[in-house]
């Protein structure tokens, strides 16, 4: 019994290690397209399972996730203006 607990521990290990990892290479094919490819590959993809609605909210989405960036630190100019640096 305790072999066979370990081997499904093993089986349940491997799955979620090559789930992490097929994730990961996704977001970065995703992240080296343009926006119009990143569409184009989703419409692709998801074309008669979802309506034209949900496709273009799944598309925004994927998008905005994959160029989400933190702004870098807000800085007061002499003349009052605030200016985003970039990091």
């Amino acid at each position: 019994m305790k072999k066979f607990l370990t081997a499904v521990l093993l089986i349940v290990l491997i799955g979620v290690v090559a789930g992490v990892a097929a994730s990961l290479a996704a977001r970065k094919r995703l992240e080296s397209m343009s926006d119009d490819e990143i569409r184009a590959f989703l419409a692709d993809k998801l074309e008669g399972k979802v309506a034209e609605e949900q496709l273009e909210t799944i598309q925004n989405a994927t998008i905005s996730g994959i160029r989400k960036k933190v702004p870098g630190p807000v800085v007061d100019t002499d003349d009052g203006e605030e200016v985003v640096l970039s990091s």
